[in-house]
């Protein structure tokens, strides 16, 4: 219960909204990588002079974003770390949670980089190498959904099967994570489409899961500083 202890916690916690504005900021204001300026279904000349002509706002947007990604891993690592109090010996649910976490900060930093890399020098790569660079970095967030699924299933289980009379989060947490999980799944549909609702510029393809990822982002966020000011935190000894 050290101050130590719960300045580590409320760190992890505000992680989110760091990752959440920083990313705003270089994927959505600066770089346009939501709402995108690219479309999969524009001719080669079309796509290649959109890069062209928003090349360094692209790439400046591409830096703020693989910059906000360095808050991801500890923000995860801090529901995880809350999660284990009330798992005793076996503390499995977290330890995948950790796991989805490592994967998932993986393919964030990997669609900022091909996001990037698109951008470096578009006049010059051929008109389908800046295509693919740009399908890899939005292939890279929506197409991995089982991860980031999974990373919300693993929560809402921790949390609907707590039964020691205090449980960490909130049941209706669980059901927000479940939701969350069940609103990534459109993501993996964007391999069957280049136009339409389902693409990977269409409103279920890409912003439905967007939006779904961000919002449990800033609710999951809430959930962790609601224990810790309750001083429900993590103190190295895990309740049975």
């Amino acid at each position: 219960m050290s101050n130590m202890n719960r300045n580590a916690q409320l760190i992890t916690a505000w992680c989110g909204p760091i990752f959440t504005g920083l990313f705003a900021i270089g994927g959505a204001i600066i770089g346009r990588f939501i709402p995108t300026l690219l479309h999969p279904s524009d001719p080669a000349s079309v796509f290649v002079a959109n890069v062209v002509s928003h090349d360094m706002q692209i790439r400046l947007g591409a830096f703020i974003m693989m910059l906000s990604v360095c808050f991801m891993a500890p923000w995860g690592a801090g529901i995880a770390a809350q999660t284990r109090q009330k798992e005793g010996n076996f503390p499995a649910l977290s330890y995948a949670q950790l796991a989805c976490v490592g994967c998932g900060t993986a393919i964030a930093m990997m669609m900022a980089f091909f996001w990037a890399v698109m951008a470096y020098r578009p006049a010059e790569y051929l008109p389908s190498v800046v295509q693919f660079a740009a399908d890899l970095a939005y292939f890279m967030p929506l197409f991995s959904w089982p991860i980031f699924s999974g990373w919300c299933f693993l929560i809402a289980v921790a949390v609907l099967t707590d039964d020691t009379g205090n449980p960490v989060y909130p049941r209706w947490v669980g059901y927000v994570n479940i939701w969350a999980g069940l609103l990534y799944i459109p993501g993996g549909i964007i391999l069957f489409f280049k136009t339409g609702p389902f693409a990977w510029d269409g409103i279920l393809g890409l912003y439905i899961p967007f939006i779904a990822f961000f919002l449990w982002i800033l609710v999951m966020t809430w959930a962790m500083i609601r224990n810790i000011n309750a001083g429900q935190f993590y103190t190295g000894t895990p309740a049975r």
